[in-house]
Formats: structure tokens, C-alpha cells, sequence
């Protein structure tokens, strides 16, 4: 609503030529109403502006799993790299740990096989020649 003031005196010739009766001298007030608002567009702007403050909303909570999940890969890259290294160590130890026992077999084998030849050795001059 708009509101206008006229200076009566002003206008009042032209004013008073075509309305003999009015009198009134002085500043007027005259009201001039806006055009009617569109109550259908006040309320579909309502609604828009309701799924925009929604959508921001999901989009601020995607972000924050966003930064979530970035902080579990981060996580689980370094959990990652740490059982490389540890099952590199574990690796490692177990070759040393096979190749040690290989040979100790071996050795044994060896060590077997000479008390074997020693015994068989023994067992022939033994026995009596038929």
C-alpha cells in the first residue's frame, strides 16, 4: 500500500472547477493500494523455498558422511599399510624359520644316513660267511 500526500491548495484550481462543493484546503491523504498478491505464488514460493532449506539440509548431512567416510578410508589405508609391513615381518621370519629347519633335516638326514651306513657296516663283519 502506497501512500501519497497532496498539497490541496496546489491542485485546488483545477480540482475546484470541476467539484464546486469541495472545500478542503490543505494537505490530502490518499491511499493507493498495491495490485491484489497472487496467493497461489506466495504460497508455491513458501513451498520452493521449504525444499531448497531441505535440500541444503541433505546436502550439509551428505557432506559431513562424506567427511566421514574419507576418515574410515584414510583409516583403513593405514590399517592396510601396517598389515603389509607386519605380514612382511611374519614372512620374513617364517622363511628364516623354514630355511633353519631345512637345514636341520638335512643335517639330520645326513647325520642318519652315516650312523646307518656305520651300523650296516658293523652288522656284515658280523655275520658269520656261509
Amino acid at each position: 500500500m502506497v501512500l501519497f500526500t497532496e498539497n490541496k491548495e496546489k491542485n485546488n484550481r483545477t480540482a475546484h472547477e470541476d467539484d464546486e462543493s469541495s472545500t478542503q484546503a490543505g494537505p490530502q491523504q490518499f491511499i493507493v493500494s498495491s495490485p491484489p498478491a497472487n496467493h497461489n505464488a506466495d504460497i508455491k514460493l513458501e513451498e520452493v523455498e521449504k525444499v531448497v532449506a531441505s535440500l541444503d539440509s541433505k546436502v550439509q548431512s551428505i557432506d559431513s558422511k562424506v567427511v566421514s567416510l574419507d576418515s574410515k578410508v584414510e583409516e583403513f589405508l593405514n590399517i592396510q599399510t601396517f598389515m603389509k609391513h607386519d605380514f612382511s615381518i611374519y614372512k620374513h621370519a617364517f622363511y628364516e624359520k623354514m630355511d633353519t629347519m631345512a637345514a636341520n633335516v638335512a643335517s639330520s638326514q645326513t647325520s642318519l644316513e652315516t650312523s646307518l651306513v656305520h651300523k650296516f657296516t658293523e652288522h656284515q663283519l658280523r655275520l658269520p660267511v656261509i
